[in-house]
This record gives C-alpha cells, structure tokens and sequence, in this order.
C-alpha cells in the first residue's frame, strides 16, 4: 500500500516526502534503495 498525499508526492517511512518520479528514478539507480536525504532504507510510508 503506498501513501500519497497527492498523484505525484510519496512520504517515506523516514517521513522526507519526494515527486514520484524523482524518488522512482532514485530508487532504479541506488541497490538497496535508500532516501536521498538521509540514507535510510527506503519505503513507502503505509
């Protein structure tokens, strides 16, 4: 289940809040996938 507040923003569990596509191209690039901002294992917020 993902949390959105809008079509295009997405909160991590780390609560930093990203554009959808911004954050999809982050995690495509980055093995494991972490925020961008804090480094911690990304997930979407449920």
């Amino acid at each position: 289940m993902t949390s959105i507040l809008n079509p295009l923003l997405v909160i991590g569990v780390c609560t930093h809040v990203f554009h959808i596509h911004c954050i999809e191209e982050w995690i495509e690039t980055n093995d494991p996938p972490t925020c961008p901002k804090d480094r911690t294992s990304w997930a979407v917020k449920s």
